[in-house]
């Protein structure tokens, strides 16, 4: 089982660098680009909330980033417009989640 845990850290490693590394490149006009609601921030900040939900066993124990704002990932539907999380922001989140992943994966189910 530890080395099936591995191999998915592994993998969760490599996908937050990979989004981390978009992140850090991406230019600043745009970062704030794209029709609403899918601009890039937003499409960063929905892929970092589901990662670091999917690493909880369900709702209930979820515990969301200090910074999280209502609405903020979500890409259908009519999501309020809230403020563009920066660069920085997203990259400290991020950085929250791959700190997360050792302990949180051989939780799960």
């Amino acid at each position: 089982m530890q080395s099936l845990v591995d191999s998915f850290a592994r993998q969760h490693f490599a996908a937050l660098a990979m989004l981390r590394q978009a992140v850090e490149v991406c230019p600043d006009d745009l970062w704030l680009e794209g029709e609403f609601p899918r601009s890039t921030w937003r499409i960063a900040y929905h892929a970092a909330y589901y990662v670091h939900l999917y690493l909880y066993p369900d709702l209930e124990s979820f515990t969301v980033w200090e910074k999280h704002r209502e609405k903020a990932g979500q890409l259908w539907g009519s999501p309020k417009k809230v403020e563009p999380y920066t660069r920085e922001e997203m990259m400290e989140y991020i950085d929250l989640i791959v700190k997360e992943v050792p302990e949180r994966l051989p939780l799960l189910d």
